[in-house]
């Protein structure tokens, strides 16, 4: 038996996981923004821009530094304040997405996958309440390439 990571098995069996397949992105963006208010948000905004979606909360949802952030698109996390078997969303995007790009307290906390480079040199797009923001874009591709760390 092979154990699988949470983005392969996600990528396995994403019928599991989502409404649709292949996965839209606001779908994905619904998802993160549900999560942020389960969280304790108050306030949440969802951007959309040349194929890039965000999503922006007044709480930090994902905690810890570069590294656990990072984990967050990669494992499955158990979300118990969702329900029983649930999941955080942020696996989700690092299935599908081939660029993200994490926002927090008005600087970049990781970049990561095609593109993120050219969305690095954009200011943040997010009104100044926003603390925490998740932006990324869909792999234009399916089944989805792997996203590298960068």
């Amino acid at each position: 038996m092979k154990v699988l990571s949470g983005i392969e098995h996600v990528r396995t069996y994403p019928e599991r996981f989502l409404r649709q397949v292949p996965p839209s992105s606001v779908e994905l963006a619904q998802a993160v923004a549900g999560d942020t208010l389960l969280l304790g948000g108050v306030k949440v905004i969802i951007l959309r821009e040349a194929g890039w979606y965000g999503v922006g909360s007044d709480v930090v949802w994902l905690p810890g530094g570069t590294d656990e952030v990072a984990r967050c698109f990669e494992e499955m996390r158990p979300f118990p304040q969702a329900g029983v078997n649930s999941v955080h969303s942020e696996v989700l995007v690092g299935a599908f997405a081939s660029g993200i790009v994490v926002w927090r307290e008005n600087k970049i906390l990781l970049a990561r996958g095609m593109d993120t480079r050219d969305r690095i040199g954009v200011s943040n797009p997010f009104p100044e309440w926003v603390r925490q923001a998740v932006v990324f874009k869909l792999s234009a591709t399916w089944p989805v390439p792997s996203l590298a760390r960068t």
